[in-house]
This record gives structure tokens, C-alpha cells and sequence, in this order.
């Protein structure tokens, strides 16, 4: 019986630290909790009707990304709603996507990341106390995180033009951006963020202007200062 229990004991230990601490951490199965839903009230207000009208769209979202992280490993997923009402007539002066497309309130549903991590020399596993990474679904606003720029800036034609990253592909009425940056330590180019639009029509998000267009408005725009200066 003392050599069995031995043999034992031994086999416990090797397999019981066969892992490092950043291995286990990594591997550790994600838990999922909903946090409160957050209304941004200093852009407005919303009633509990507007509301329910926004939650079937947003309960699709929310299983479309569960369903993507079945059986994630390494964070701690939070999950929750976010309400960004019709926007105060101040306000609007100032926001891209009612002065491009006249749409005043916006919804998202967003999946917070907290990721397992080790202190050095430890074996414990921690949980971050702030959200590294974020999956989120908009709706009705194209104008977020770094997808466009210089929206309000420039108008061509009459109509509001701005930058958008490169499409990556598009398969149906789906659109897929990335957005590329180079990472300062070894200069390599890595994928910062992804971008993916669902189009309820077969017309596309964007219409591409040409570099004429462009620079014939820019000229339009110089001759205009030039005119109003003198």
C-alpha cells in the first residue's frame, strides 16, 4: 500500500504543474455574465417604447455573438446594450451621421473581453480589471472606431464626403473592412481592428468619388476663399 500510494502521489505532481501558470490562463473557459444596459443621456433621450422597439434587433446581435464565442477560453466575457438617443438640436450640428444620412439615434450591443493573466512568478490565475478588446454591433452608424474619418470636413458635389478603409471582400450583401497598422517593436503589419457590414440592400454603403472629383471640388473650394477673402 506505501508504494502504491507513492507512485501516486508522484503521478499527481507531474501532471498537476505540467502547465504554466500563462498556459493555464489561457486555456482557462471563459465566463459569461450581462451587466446593466447603459443609456448615454447627455446626447438625449429615450423613452421606454424607443427602446423596445430596438431590443428584437438587439437580442439577434447578442445571440449572433455568443454563438461566435462557444467554449472561449482565456477572458471573462461581458455582454450589455448601449442606447445613444436622438440627439439635442445642438448636438446635431456636430454628429456625422446626421449630417450625412439625417439619422438621429444609434444602438450597439458590445461584448467586453476581460483577459486571464499570471503575475510573474505566480500560479495564480487573475482576471483583468479593465476591458482590453470589445466585439461590437452597431446599428444605423457606420461613423465608429476608426472605420471612417474626416466625416463633416469635406463636401463634394453638395453631398458630405469623408475617408473610409479599404474593403477587404464582399460576399452578398456583406462588406468586409481591415483595418492594417504596423507594430512599432518589429515593423510588421498586423490586423487592428475588423470591420463587417450587413447591407439590408443590394445598393452598397459607400459611393466611391473619383480623384477628378476631388481635386475638381477642391479647386471649386479654393476659388470660393479666394473670392470671399477679397
Amino acid at each position: 500500500m506505501k508504494k502504491i500510494f507513492l507512485a501516486f502521489s508522484l503521478f499527481n505532481m507531474l501532471t498537476g504543474f505540467a502547465q504554466d501558470c500563462k498556459t493555464q490562463a489561457a486555456n482557462k473557459p471563459s465566463t459569461l455574465l450581462n451587466s446593466i444596459d447603459n443609456v448615454i443621456t447627455n446626447s438625449g433621450k429615450m423613452n421606454v417604447t424607443e427602446r423596445a422597439k430596438m431590443k428584437p434587433y438587439l437580442a439577434k446581435a447578442e445571440t449572433w455573438i455568443k454563438n461566435i464565442l462557444t467554449n472561449f477560453t482565456g477572458a471573462k466575457l461581458d455582454y450589455h446594450n448601449n442606447f445613444f438617443p436622438k440627439f439635442l438640436p445642438d448636438s446635431l450640428h456636430t454628429d456625422p451621421m446626421f449630417l450625412t444620412a439625417g439619422i438621429k439615434s444609434r444602438y450597439q450591443s458590445q461584448l467586453m473581453f476581460f483577459a486571464y493573466y499570471c503575475y510573474d512568478n505566480s500560479n495564480t490565475v487573475h482576471t483583468e480589471g479593465e476591458s482590453g478588446s470589445s466585439v461590437y454591433v452597431n446599428f444605423n452608424n457606420v461613423f465608429a472606431f476608426g472605420f471612417t474619418s474626416d466625416a463633416g470636413v469635406y463636401t463634394v458635389n453638395g453631398q458630405p464626403a469623408f475617408k473610409v478603409i479599404k474593403k477587404k471582400k464582399t460576399e452578398g450583401r456583406t462588406d468586409y473592412y481591415e483595418l492594417r497598422a504596423q507594430n512599432n517593436a518589429d515593423a510588421k503589419m498586423y490586423t487592428a481592428n475588423d470591420y463587417i457590414i450587413l447591407r439590408n440592400s443590394d445598393k452598397p454603403v459607400f459611393i466611391a468619388i473619383t480623384r477628378k472629383e476631388y481635386l475638381e471640388q477642391m479647386l471649386k473650394d479654393v476659388d470660393n476663399a479666394g473670392t470671399s477673402n477679397s
